[in-house]
């Protein structure tokens, strides 16, 4: 009768010591999903997947690791994987047939998922344009202060409330299996001198 009275006075101890060591384990597991929320890391057995942009701008393949690196897909350059991407002519008629022309081209030449974009500027009181000859208006060799007086040239007669306008992009990724995916946004605003200085830092 003794043991059974010792024993019982022992299970309500076990039973506290292991819910506080469960306890310790959820603390340890939360601690845990918090760092790797801060600095996301690949866990064992993980796969990463290597992804390719279609551009010659670290800015934008520093902001797209940033952007991917937490779903553990890393971003490179042609150069970084000793691929030469061949240069794509921007043909389309849309913003999303010019982005997905060069992200299929990427595919292609390098075998690995290839993401791509387009962007420009469209003015409404221009009917639409310059659009996806953005980078091509006025010459794309024409310095951009140039480019910029051309267009407030153009809508010299036009009044300032009208002047609306909207900054479009889109993205395209394009897989070796032939899926292809597309996202676009636009931002919507009005043209002003300080405006397209803003507008050529994008």
């Amino acid at each position: 009768k003794q043991k059974e009275l010792q024993e019982k006075r022992q299970r309500p101890k076990d039973l506290k010591q292991k819910e506080l060591q469960e306890k310790r384990q959820r603390l340890r597991d939360l601690q845990q999903k918090r760092q790797l929320l801060k600095h996301p890391r690949r866990r064992k057995g993980e796969v990463s997947l290597d992804f390719l942009i279609a551009t010659h701008n670290m800015k934008k393949r520093e902001e797209l690791h940033r952007i991917l690196k937490p779903l553990s897909i890393d971003v490179y350059l042609d150069f970084e994987k000793g691929i030469k991407l061949r240069e794509v002519e921007e043909t389309g008629e849309t913003f999303r047939e010019n982005a997905l022309l060069k992200a299929r081209a990427g595919c292609e030449d390098s075998g690995m998922p290839c993401i791509a974009d387009d962007s420009g500027l469209c003015v409404e009181a221009l009917d639409g344009r310059p659009g996806v000859y953005s980078a091509r208006y006025h010459g794309e060799e024409t310095p951009y202060s140039e480019k910029m007086q051309y267009m407030l040239e153009e809508l010299k007669d036009v009044p300032k409330e009208k002047r609306t306008a909207y900054f479009v992009s889109v993205a395209a990724c394009v897989f070796p299996d032939g899926r292809e995916f597309t996202v676009e946004a636009g931002r919507p605003d009005t043209i002003t001198e300080e405006k397209l200085r803003v507008i050529k830092e994008l």
